[in-house]
């Protein structure tokens, strides 16, 4: 028992964490504060590794495959972002290091496309993941009986479905602004899908709060007792 109640609040703080890492990486980034920005991104991301922690441990409680699942994808694609990350800095120090010395830079195409190929496949990856998460969250919401969970995970598939909308629509927009002369109307259409992004990224915000209290507050499911049955003894015959 403690170890299942643990998992969910392991879980509900790293929905915590993410949502206040992520504001504080923004507020420093828009603040013009490396500290601020990089902290924040620190602790989105331990926030981000929590929640798949919690997932894969309440899958293999609750025998949940689809929440082990998500809680594994979601390592492999920061496994494969720290990998791609790790590979571009070596193949950039190695090109500096080279061209001081004087020696030509072999390869570094090579490295390079390797990397970009880690991250497009953590990019698909990725996409798995928010859709699964969505479906853990519904999931969860029906296992733990929990109204917040459900909303959370409605908000989420909202905030899919209007990124899907609007993501198009804004490259679309641009696209148009600089190959057409009279660009009002991408203009409106960029307009616009900023203005979706924008109500998307304030019910992520809020999705993000409900799923951390949601596992936070989230009760274990009442133990299914069998009905007792009691051995039926038939009366005495009358006597004669």
């Amino acid at each position: 028992m403690v170890h299942t109640r643990m998992s969910k609040t392991v879980t509900g703080i790293g929905y915590i964490l993410m949502i206040l890492g992520l504001l504080i990486a923004v507020g420093g980034a828009y603040a013009a504060s490396p500290y601020a920005a990089l902290g924040g991104a620190g602790l989105a991301i331990i926030g981000y590794l929590l929640i798949n922690i919690g997932f894969i441990v309440m899958g293999r409680k609750y025998h949940k495959g689809a929440w082990t699942a998500t809680g594994i994808i979601g390592i492999i694609v920061f496994l494969l972002l720290v990998a791609a990350l790790a590979v571009i800095a070596g193949a950039i120090a190695s090109a500096l290091g080279s061209i001081e010395t004087g020696e030509g830079v072999g390869g570094l195409e090579g490295v390079i496309a390797g990397a970009a190929g880690m991250i497009g496949i953590a990019g698909i990856l990725a996409f798995v993941w928010v859709i699964m998460e969505i479906i853990v969250l519904w999931s969860a919401a029906g296992y733990f009986g929990s109204g917040v969970l459900k909303g959370a995970a409605i908000l989420k598939i909202i905030v899919l479905i209007l990124t899907l909308v609007a993501v198009p629509v804004l490259a679309v927009s641009t696209g148009l602004s600089f190959m057409s002369g009279s660009p009002g109307t991408a203009m409106t259409l960029g307009t616009t899908a900023l203005a979706v992004l924008g109500l998307d990224i304030l019910l992520m915000i809020v999705a993000l709060i409900l799923a951390g209290i949601g596992f936070l507050t989230a009760k274990e499911p009442a133990a299914y007792t069998a009905p007792a049955y009691t051995t039926q003894v038939a009366p005495p015959p009358p006597p004669a």
